[in-house]
């Protein structure tokens, strides 16, 4: 088999070592497919599943979902990014982290930019939630150097949980303050994932757009700490 895959039917050429996503961003683009729990600079959790797409085994074949941000391409898979399935499948995550997420933080204030939820929010063109809302109610939690935590606003991607595994602790020796994590469920065996997957914790933002720098006195990392 060569050493190609396919996007929407189109013939890409596969690196080594790629997930389905950085294939697609490679030669697509960073926007056929929406993420919110992925971070570059970070290993992938697959939390959020906004990253789904439909992989097939030939052209227009019977496909299955998969998160592309933590499942590698092979040569002769079909990838379908943005077909209807993946369209409401997306809608349905979005509807479902919006009915535990405050209405006025689903836009932008004026004068400010997108968070990445909010530009997700937009993408998939939610307009109303046809699930019950409930809301919970937190104070903001600005007390740590490194981690402000607001969750009020929290939409579990775990991705504040991976930043002090990751990053802070072994870059500063600073310790983050408790957090944790939803027990992870393991794939199964027949299913091409072949990694633990937290399988329906859904998605979540930063509270505002913050770059992980070594020196975090003066810049700190803003972010949303994720809660059960």
């Amino acid at each position: 088999m060569s050493n190609i895959a396919y996007i929407d039917n189109k013939p890409f050429p596969v690196t080594d070592g790629e997930t389905i996503l950085e294939f697609v961003r490679r030669n697509r683009g960073r926007d056929l497919i929406p993420t919110l729990c992925q971070a570059d600079n970070l290993e992938n959790y697959g939390s959020c599943r906004i990253c789904s797409v439909e992989v097939a085994l030939k052209e227009n074949g019977p496909s299955r979902i998969m998160a592309s941000c933590h499942t590698p391409v092979t040569p002769g898979h079909y990838i379908y990014p943005s077909t209807d399935r993946i369209t409401r499948l997306r809608r349905n995550i979005i509807e479902l982290v919006l009915s535990e997420y405050p209405e006025a933080s689903v836009t932008p204030d004026a004068g400010m930019l997108p968070t990445e939820f909010q530009s997700v929010v937009a993408t998939t063109g939610v307009s109303h939630v046809r699930y019950p809302v409930s809301v919970a109610k937190h104070e903001k939690d600005m007390s740590h150097p490194y981690v402000w935590s607001d969750l009020s606003e929290c939409i579990k991607c775990y991705r504040c949980v991976t930043v002090c595994e990751e990053i802070r602790v072994s870059s500063t020796g600073t310790s983050c303050p408790p957090i944790e994590r939803a027990p992870r469920r393991r794939a199964r065996p027949d299913r091409i994932e072949q990694r633990p997957v937290a399988l329906g914790n859904v998605v979540a933002q930063r509270k505002r757009r913050a770059r992980l720098e070594p020196d975090g006195d003066q810049h700190p990392i803003v972010l949303v700490i994720a809660r059960r």
